[in-house]
């Protein structure tokens, strides 16, 4: 089935990507944009790419999904690794871009178990640490919005050992 529809722009920002006034347009579907809260790679690329056009590439790939904004994921990687990885999304949240919005990070590890690791590399796990965390969070420049970890971890969620 086609859905015909027509898309009226109205803004007053310069910097207004589409035209003002009124676009038909036939599509196969017709729905908001998808939010994709999970993103490791796409397109040929991976978010720990330390390509400068990575951010960009995997954004017009998400909006050619229908993603209208995501978060790019890390993997266990070494610290100084996702260290660069979180900066690069920081300056892509802030400079914005082309395609689909960058709404922020999300780190899935290195804050694992050997029994739940995925498809993560145990010998670089580690143990919380509040301080390394708050680290985590200024690299990232407050953007960091999703952290993955393993409750069971002796320190766990509170980065105190249990008492």
């Amino acid at each position: 089935m086609t859905i015909s529809c027509v898309l009226l722009t109205v803004s007053s920002q310069q910097s207004n990507r589409f035209q003002r006034g009124v676009t038909e347009r036939d599509a196969e579907l017709l729905c908001p944009a998808y939010i994709d809260t999970h993103v490791h790679g796409g397109a040929g690329v991976d978010v720990m790419d330390d390509a400068p056009d990575v951010l960009d590439k995997l954004a017009m790939h998400k909006a050619r999904e229908g993603v209208g904004s995501w978060l790019p994921t890390t993997v266990t990687t070494p610290l100084n690794t996702i260290h660069a990885a979180l900066k690069r999304i920081a300056q892509r949240c802030q400079r914005g871009g082309p395609g689909a919005q960058v709404l922020g990070s999300y780190l899935e590890g290195p804050y694992f178990t050997p029994q739940n690791k995925g498809a993560h590399p145990p010998e670089l796990f580690r143990e919380l640490e509040i301080a390394e965390l708050d680290q985590l969070i200024a690299v990232s420049q407050h953007t960091l919005r999703v952290v993955a970890l393993a409750p069971g971890k002796r320190r766990g969620i509170a980065g105190h050992p249990p008492s």
